[in-house]
């Protein structure tokens, strides 16, 4: 199975007008989709998933046809939302190294969190 894809700009499934929806992402699971709805709406980019129910029926239907896909509800939002999903890749391509400390509890969370699994406090990179 390949791996689910960014669009480009001249993809068809995310072709529109500027005030129209805007697929920018194709994800492998459910989860993948919804971290990076998470990631969007946390820059105040809103979103929506579609297929998210569609995954049980791969094998029935062809596997690109029931990726979750996340689409911005306002195609003006493309240029933002595409350095939003490229920091998202970025951080899933980087190899977690050592921890980090919490400033705020002082528990020790993995390298790649953002926020502390505690105390949900902002933790910086090491």
């Amino acid at each position: 199975m390949t791996r689910p894809r960014l669009p480009s700009s001249s993809d068809p499934a995310s072709e529109g007008s500027a005030s129209s929806s805007k697929m920018i992402f194709r994800a492998s699971t459910v989860l993948e989709a919804q971290m990076v709805r998470n990631a969007l709406e946390g820059e105040g980019i809103p979103s929506t998933l579609r297929n998210e129910q569609l995954t049980g029926l791969i094998g029935e239907l062809p596997f690109q046809v029931a990726w979750p896909e996340v689409w911005l509800i306002d195609a003006s939002d493309w240029e933002a939302a595409l350095a939003v999903v490229g920091d998202y890749e970025e951080r899933r391509a980087t190899p977690i190294e050592g921890d980090l400390v919490c400033s705020a509890c002082g528990e020790t969370s993995p390298s790649n969190f953002e926020l502390c699994w505690k105390c949900r406090a902002p933790i910086g990179s090491a």
